[in-house]
Protein backbone atom coordinates (compact mmCIF):
# COMPACT_ATOMS: atom_id res chain seq x y z
CA UNK A 1 0.00 0.00 0.00
CA UNK A 2 1.70 3.37 -0.72
CA UNK A 3 2.09 5.94 1.59
CA UNK A 4 1.90 9.71 1.26
CA UNK A 5 5.34 11.08 1.03
CA UNK A 6 6.23 12.48 3.60
CA UNK A 7 6.77 16.64 2.99
CA UNK A 8 9.61 17.31 5.51
CA UNK A 9 13.22 17.24 4.27
CA UNK A 10 14.61 15.00 7.23
CA UNK A 11 12.14 12.14 6.34
CA UNK A 12 14.42 9.15 6.48
CA UNK A 13 16.32 10.95 9.80
CA UNK A 14 12.75 10.30 11.39
CA UNK A 15 12.17 6.95 10.32
CA UNK A 16 15.72 5.88 11.79
CA UNK A 17 14.24 8.10 15.35
CA UNK A 18 11.34 5.60 15.21
CA UNK A 19 13.36 3.02 17.07
CA UNK A 20 13.98 5.15 19.65
CA UNK A 21 12.59 4.54 22.86
CA UNK A 22 9.06 6.90 22.74
CA UNK A 23 9.70 9.47 24.51
CA UNK A 24 12.77 9.96 23.24
CA UNK A 25 12.03 9.93 19.51
CA UNK A 26 9.37 12.42 20.20
CA UNK A 27 11.27 14.93 21.74
CA UNK A 28 13.56 14.45 18.47
CA UNK A 29 11.41 14.78 16.03
CA UNK A 30 10.13 17.77 18.41
CA UNK A 31 13.71 19.38 18.27
CA UNK A 32 14.07 18.88 14.33
CA UNK A 33 10.41 20.67 13.29
CA UNK A 34 11.31 23.14 15.88
CA UNK A 35 11.90 26.63 13.73
CA UNK A 36 14.33 27.73 16.47
CA UNK A 37 16.31 24.96 15.76
CA UNK A 38 16.06 25.39 11.76
CA UNK A 39 17.18 29.20 12.52
CA UNK A 40 20.46 27.67 15.10
CA UNK A 41 21.30 25.28 12.20
CA UNK A 42 20.97 28.76 9.61
CA UNK A 43 23.08 30.75 11.42
CA UNK A 44 25.90 27.34 11.71
CA UNK A 45 25.80 27.72 7.98
CA UNK A 46 26.59 31.49 8.34
CA UNK A 47 29.01 31.29 10.48
CA UNK A 48 30.82 28.14 8.12
CA UNK A 49 30.06 30.79 4.70
CA UNK A 50 31.70 33.89 6.60
CA UNK A 51 34.75 31.52 7.14
CA UNK A 52 34.96 30.54 3.63
CA UNK A 53 34.86 34.07 2.35
CA UNK A 54 37.69 34.96 4.93
CA UNK A 55 39.40 32.20 3.39
CA UNK A 56 38.84 33.02 0.05
CA UNK A 57 39.98 36.83 0.34
CA UNK A 58 43.32 35.57 2.05
CA UNK A 59 43.70 33.07 -0.87
CA UNK A 60 42.57 35.87 -3.25
CA UNK A 61 45.06 38.54 -2.30
CA UNK A 62 47.95 36.22 -2.31
CA UNK A 63 47.35 35.33 -5.99
CA UNK A 64 46.70 38.75 -6.68
CA UNK A 65 50.29 39.77 -4.83
CA UNK A 66 51.94 37.01 -6.81
CA UNK A 67 50.92 38.25 -10.14
CA UNK A 68 51.97 41.64 -9.41
CA UNK A 69 55.19 41.28 -7.62
CA UNK A 70 56.39 37.93 -8.34
CA UNK A 71 55.84 36.92 -4.31
CA UNK A 72 53.99 34.51 -3.09
CA UNK A 73 52.57 34.21 0.21
CA UNK A 74 50.55 37.29 0.54
CA UNK A 75 53.49 39.24 2.67
CA UNK A 76 52.93 42.48 0.92
CA UNK A 77 55.83 44.31 2.07
CA UNK A 78 58.07 41.69 1.13
CA UNK A 79 57.17 41.40 -1.92
CA UNK A 80 57.52 44.91 -2.23
CA UNK A 81 61.06 44.77 -1.35
CA UNK A 82 62.04 41.91 -3.24
CA UNK A 83 60.24 43.64 -6.64
CA UNK A 84 62.07 45.94 -9.31
CA UNK A 85 61.44 49.44 -9.20
CA UNK A 86 58.54 49.90 -11.50
CA UNK A 87 56.80 47.20 -9.94
CA UNK A 88 57.10 49.22 -6.79
CA UNK A 89 55.61 52.08 -8.60
CA UNK A 90 53.10 50.52 -11.43
CA UNK A 91 51.78 47.77 -8.73
CA UNK A 92 49.87 50.18 -6.57
CA UNK A 93 49.04 52.45 -9.39
CA UNK A 94 47.61 50.02 -11.40
CA UNK A 95 45.64 48.14 -8.27
CA UNK A 96 44.18 51.52 -7.44
CA UNK A 97 42.73 51.80 -10.87
CA UNK A 98 41.51 48.15 -11.16
CA UNK A 99 40.04 49.18 -7.43
CA UNK A 100 38.51 51.90 -8.65
CA UNK A 101 36.92 50.48 -11.74
CA UNK A 102 34.78 47.87 -9.57
CA UNK A 103 33.83 50.02 -6.82
CA UNK A 104 32.62 52.79 -9.75
CA UNK A 105 30.61 49.39 -10.98
CA UNK A 106 29.29 48.64 -7.54
CA UNK A 107 28.04 51.90 -6.30
CA UNK A 108 25.74 52.52 -9.43
CA UNK A 109 23.89 50.83 -7.57
CA UNK A 110 21.80 52.32 -4.35
CA UNK A 111 22.53 52.16 -0.91
CA UNK A 112 26.15 52.76 1.20
CA UNK A 113 29.16 50.54 1.10
CA UNK A 114 31.24 49.00 3.96
CA UNK A 115 29.97 48.96 7.41
CA UNK A 116 27.38 52.07 7.09
CA UNK A 117 25.62 49.83 4.54
CA UNK A 118 25.46 47.12 7.03
CA UNK A 119 24.07 49.18 9.35
CA UNK A 120 21.81 50.58 6.65
CA UNK A 121 20.55 47.08 5.82
CA UNK A 122 19.89 46.38 9.75
CA UNK A 123 18.23 49.36 10.78
CA UNK A 124 16.46 50.57 7.47
CA UNK A 125 16.42 48.58 4.38
CA UNK A 126 14.56 45.66 6.55
CA UNK A 127 17.66 43.40 5.98
CA UNK A 128 18.24 43.88 2.43
CA UNK A 129 22.02 43.57 1.04
CA UNK A 130 22.78 42.88 -2.45
CA UNK A 131 25.31 40.16 -2.66
CA UNK A 132 26.35 40.79 -6.43
CA UNK A 133 27.33 44.47 -5.24
CA UNK A 134 28.98 42.70 -2.31
CA UNK A 135 31.41 40.88 -4.61
CA UNK A 136 31.93 43.81 -6.71
CA UNK A 137 32.97 45.98 -3.69
CA UNK A 138 34.88 43.38 -2.14
CA UNK A 139 36.89 42.17 -5.75
CA UNK A 140 37.88 46.59 -5.54
CA UNK A 141 39.17 45.72 -2.07
CA UNK A 142 41.32 43.04 -2.40
CA UNK A 143 42.49 44.63 -5.91
CA UNK A 144 44.13 47.44 -3.82
CA UNK A 145 44.74 45.61 -1.26
CA UNK A 146 47.11 42.81 -2.34
CA UNK A 147 48.88 45.69 -4.40
CA UNK A 148 50.05 47.41 -1.89
CA UNK A 149 46.39 49.53 -0.40
CA UNK A 150 46.46 50.90 2.37
CA UNK A 151 43.34 49.23 3.53
CA UNK A 152 42.23 45.64 5.33
CA UNK A 153 40.87 42.39 4.83
CA UNK A 154 37.98 43.47 7.25
CA UNK A 155 35.72 45.36 4.90
CA UNK A 156 35.21 42.92 2.00
CA UNK A 157 34.93 39.87 4.17
CA UNK A 158 32.46 41.54 6.54
CA UNK A 159 30.69 42.82 3.67
CA UNK A 160 30.07 39.54 1.85
CA UNK A 161 29.57 37.65 5.31
CA UNK A 162 26.51 40.41 6.10
CA UNK A 163 25.14 39.43 2.36
CA UNK A 164 25.03 36.37 2.43
CA UNK A 165 23.42 36.61 5.77
CA UNK A 166 20.32 38.76 3.49
CA UNK A 167 20.02 36.24 1.13
CA UNK A 168 20.22 32.82 3.46
CA UNK A 169 17.05 35.29 4.76
CA UNK A 170 15.38 35.41 1.67
CA UNK A 171 16.24 31.91 0.19
CA UNK A 172 14.36 30.15 3.53
CA UNK A 173 11.71 33.05 3.69
CA UNK A 174 12.53 34.35 6.81
CA UNK A 175 11.12 37.00 8.79
CA UNK A 176 11.75 40.95 8.80
CA UNK A 177 13.53 40.81 11.85
CA UNK A 178 15.28 37.51 11.58
CA UNK A 179 16.42 38.70 8.39
CA UNK A 180 17.95 41.45 10.27
CA UNK A 181 19.65 39.46 12.98
CA UNK A 182 21.24 37.25 9.97
CA UNK A 183 23.08 40.17 8.09
CA UNK A 184 24.28 41.41 11.71
CA UNK A 185 25.59 37.86 13.08
CA UNK A 186 27.08 37.46 9.07
CA UNK A 187 29.13 40.68 9.79
CA UNK A 188 30.35 39.87 13.10
CA UNK A 189 31.55 36.27 11.98
CA UNK A 190 32.97 38.05 8.59
CA UNK A 191 34.84 40.38 11.86
CA UNK A 192 35.51 37.30 13.65
CA UNK A 193 37.16 35.10 10.80
CA UNK A 194 39.24 38.36 9.73
CA UNK A 195 40.89 38.77 13.35
CA UNK A 196 40.62 36.03 15.20
CA UNK A 197 38.37 37.21 17.19
CA UNK A 198 34.49 35.63 17.82
CA UNK A 199 34.42 37.52 21.10
CA UNK A 200 35.21 40.92 19.63
CA UNK A 201 33.25 40.06 16.85
CA UNK A 202 30.19 39.73 18.79
CA UNK A 203 30.58 43.17 20.57
CA UNK A 204 31.12 44.94 17.65
CA UNK A 205 27.86 43.60 16.10
CA UNK A 206 26.25 44.55 18.95
CA UNK A 207 27.67 48.06 20.21
CA UNK A 208 28.07 49.14 16.16
CA UNK A 209 26.13 47.55 14.17
CA UNK A 210 23.14 47.12 15.70
CA UNK A 211 23.55 49.34 19.02
CA UNK A 212 21.15 46.55 20.56
CA UNK A 213 22.09 44.07 23.60
CA UNK A 214 18.64 41.67 22.62
CA UNK A 215 19.10 38.41 23.12
CA UNK A 216 17.58 37.34 20.34
CA UNK A 217 21.00 38.65 18.35
CA UNK A 218 23.92 37.58 21.14
CA UNK A 219 22.53 33.66 20.37
CA UNK A 220 23.10 33.78 16.64
CA UNK A 221 25.53 36.25 16.44
CA UNK A 222 27.89 33.90 18.98
CA UNK A 223 27.12 31.06 17.42
CA UNK A 224 28.20 32.74 13.63
CA UNK A 225 31.58 34.18 15.03
CA UNK A 226 32.27 31.00 17.00
CA UNK A 227 31.69 28.59 13.77
CA UNK A 228 33.91 30.81 11.39
CA UNK A 229 36.54 31.38 14.04
CA UNK A 230 36.78 27.73 13.92
CA UNK A 231 37.00 27.20 10.32
CA UNK A 232 39.60 29.68 9.67
CA UNK A 233 42.07 28.45 12.40
CA UNK A 234 41.39 25.01 11.32
CA UNK A 235 41.99 25.39 7.92
CA UNK A 236 45.12 28.06 8.55
CA UNK A 237 46.14 27.51 11.98
CA UNK A 238 48.69 30.23 13.18
CA UNK A 239 49.24 32.42 15.91
CA UNK A 240 48.09 35.95 16.71
CA UNK A 241 47.73 37.93 13.46
CA UNK A 242 50.06 40.87 14.07
CA UNK A 243 53.54 39.75 14.94
CA UNK A 244 54.69 41.77 18.03
CA UNK A 245 58.29 42.51 17.58
CA UNK A 246 60.77 41.75 20.57
CA UNK A 247 61.42 44.49 22.37
CA UNK A 248 64.61 45.26 24.64
CA UNK A 249 65.86 48.45 26.57
CA UNK A 250 69.36 49.00 25.45
CA UNK A 251 69.82 51.95 27.18
CA UNK A 252 68.43 54.12 30.61
CA UNK A 253 67.59 56.75 28.01
CA UNK A 254 65.56 54.94 26.50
Amino acid sequence: MATEPSRFPGASVLAEARRLPEGTARGFVTFLRDEQTHFFLLTVVLGAGAGGVALGVRWLSAVVTHLTFGEWGGDIPQAVRHAPWFLRLLGPAFGGVVAGLLVQRAVRRAGSGGISGIMEAVTLRHGFMSIRRALWLALGSVAALATGGSIGREGPVTGVSAALGSRLGRWFGLTEVRMRVLVAAGAGAGFAAVYNTPIAGTLFVLEVVAGSFSTDLIGPTVVAAVVATVLVRVVVWEGPIYDVPEFILRTPQE
